[in-house]
């Protein structure tokens, strides 16, 4: 089974580059980092946008997410699935005015 550091080497991040891949360890070292800014997506979750800011980011959440968006539980997906997901806010994929 990979564990954290197989998928933190240099070769591996090459690899990835090379074939076109996104790595899951990308994901969960810079998403925490980013600013949420989805407001119907904050809405949805009955929060504000300053709210999910200030909301910490865990691993696990990255992980779930990851897998989600993915379809896989693989460490290496090819960057059109995320490029796919990117192109269109979550919020507009969720299809729901509440959540469950």
């Amino acid at each position: 089974k990979e564990n954290m550091v197989q998928g933190a080497s240099v070769e591996r991040y090459d690899y990835a580059r090379r074939n076109g891949l996104v790595e899951r360890l990308a994901m969960v070292q810079n998403v925490p980092q980013l600013p949420f800014r989805d407001e119907r997506l904050a809405a949805w979750a009955g929060k504000s946008v300053r709210e999910m800011n200030a909301m910490p980011v865990s691993r696990a959440a990255v992980e779930i997410v990851f897998d989600s968006l993915t379809q896989s539980k693989s460490s290496l997906v090819p960057e059109t699935v995320m490029d796919l997901w990117q192109s269109r806010p979550l919020s507009a994929a969720l299809g729901r005015s509440r959540p469950l």
